[in-house]
């Protein structure tokens, strides 16, 4: 326990880190509303969900909460008794109403293996335009469960990306616990994660690949990258990439993507969108 006298609880940094990243998700939504502006549907409010769920209503977000533990639910009812007496908050009879509520975000902070079939017809249904949470493992299949999701016009953010904040917090409390401090901030981190989190929205829209597998070869690249090739080696590497993204050259940036969308390579082989989103 010595190792984190001087940490900070991961709960608290993920909950953080998850509302700049569902700004970011509204963002990317057509016209940008703001999240002010839209309804968040949350599934489970445990020790990142009830933060998360304060965040929004201090934000002026509508909240509509599944929750199946009576205490925690007078509890949070009690701190929010103004969100619940105006409508801007409230919760479901039964959390499996969940997948049927009208919602512009579905954001789980529970369960895992809850989007599939049955699910996505569901949540389809009821008007999610988006969907992002903590929860681990989302999809009952890894494989193609980001495809079913995507080609059915209902994004899905990256658990480790919009989740990020729970390891960051760990790294934290470790680095600052063995050596007294950290060579990072919590605030910079939480800043990098709202960025992943816009950055792997934006190709998937331009690249019409999930987001997910979007994800999935940033970090496979990003590993393998570290792993061969030395610094010097990777630092040219990087900036290719990044001219090649933020250039005008579409025969550069088209030659990256036909690289990174190879037929079988994480799934698929993707399209190249001439018209940038």
């Amino acid at each position: 326990m010595g190792v984190y006298q001087k940490g900070i609880p991961s709960a608290l940094v993920t909950a953080d880190a998850c509302l700049p990243s569902l700004q970011a998700m509204a963002e990317s939504l057509p016209g940008a509303p703001p999240l002010s502006g839209l309804t968040v549907s949350i599934q489970g409010i445990g020790e990142v969900g009830y933060r998360l769920a304060q965040h929004l209503i201090e934000n002026g977000t509508k909240v509509i909460i599944a929750e199946p533990d009576g205490q925690t639910c007078s509890s949070f009812k009690a701190e929010c008794k103004k969100a619940f007496s105006t409508g801007q908050a409230r919760f479901l009879k039964t959390p499996e109403e969940i997948y049927d509520t009208a919602a512009d975000i579905f954001c789980p902070c529970a369960l895992r293996d809850i989007l599939n079939p049955p699910n996505l017809t569901r949540l389809s249904k009821a008007g999610v335009r988006i969907i992002g949470g903590p929860a681990n493992n989302l999809f009952s299949d890894q494989v193609n469960g980001p495809w079913l999701f995507h080609n059915a016009g209902l994004p899905v953010v990256p658990y480790e990306g919009i989740g990020a904040g729970g390891v960051t917090g760990v790294a934290y409390s470790i680095m600052s616990g063995i050596f007294g401090k950290c060579p990072f901030t919590i605030s910079d981190k939480i800043t990098l994660i709202t960025d992943y989190v816009a950055r792997v929205l934006r190709w998937s829209r331009r690249y019409d690949l999930p987001s997910q597998v979007i994800s999935d070869r940033i970090l496979f690249r990003s590993t393998q990258r570290r792993r061969l090739l030395g610094q010097r080696q990777t630092d040219h590497l990087l900036e290719k990439l990044r001219l090649a993204f933020n250039g005008d050259n579409r025969n550069f940036e088209q030659d990256l993507v036909n690289e990174y969308t190879k037929r079988g390579f994480f799934y698929g082989a993707g399209r190249y969108r001439s018209v940038k989103n």
